[in-house]
């Protein structure tokens, strides 16, 4: 679709009156004043990015407890191959839209509580290894970001391998 002026979308957390949190999609008031799209057409296309968001956060949530609740055993790097495709095909939908999600990745770092760092890992990930035959399932998520962040290894994680003493093995 080719849109000259794409609208924001913010998502924000809201609780309803029975104190039920959710999340909801807005726009700008002005953008209702100045578009010819009347509000219905707005709020349906609106509903459907918010829906689609919704089913988002709840996979990615759902494919972390599946990560947390395995440890470091294997398959876990097919589950962050699997939110990187998530993330970049809800992305692909959006962007064929008249609208964008305005911060999307920090907003779905808030709704997910995984970190925005992460998302784009995932993200970056699934870019490079699209094809599911590239990737070794006896690899851990890690080895695949040193290699593809040339060497890169959190400050936590760091700390954690020279106390086990492993430091000289990936530096």
């Amino acid at each position: 679709m080719n849109i000259e002026y794409k609208t924001p979308i913010v998502m924000r957390v809201v609780t309803n009156p029975d104190g039920f949190t959710s999340i909801k999609g807005s726009i700008p008031m002005n953008i209702f004043m100045e578009s010819e799209m009347n509000i219905a057409e707005f709020q349906g296309e609106i509903r459907f990015i918010e829906n689609m968001y919704l089913d988002l956060v709840d996979d990615i949530i759902s494919s972390l407890k599946d990560i947390r609740g395995k440890g470091n055993t294997d398959n876990n790097v097919l589950l962050y191959w699997v939110i990187g495709e998530k993330i970049l095909r809800f992305s692909e939908i959006v962007d064929n839209s008249q609208f964008y999600i305005h911060k999307f990745l920090e907003n779905l770092s808030r709704d997910t509580q995984y970190s925005e760092t992460m998302l784009r890992r995932c993200v970056r990930f699934f870019k490079i290894y699209h094809d599911l035959e590239m990737i070794d399932e006896s690899r851990t998520f890690e080895s695949y970001i040193i290699e593809f962040e040339g060497g890169y290894i959190s400050s936590r994680r760091k700390e954690k391998r020279k106390e086990l003493g492993l430091m000289e093995t990936i530096e």
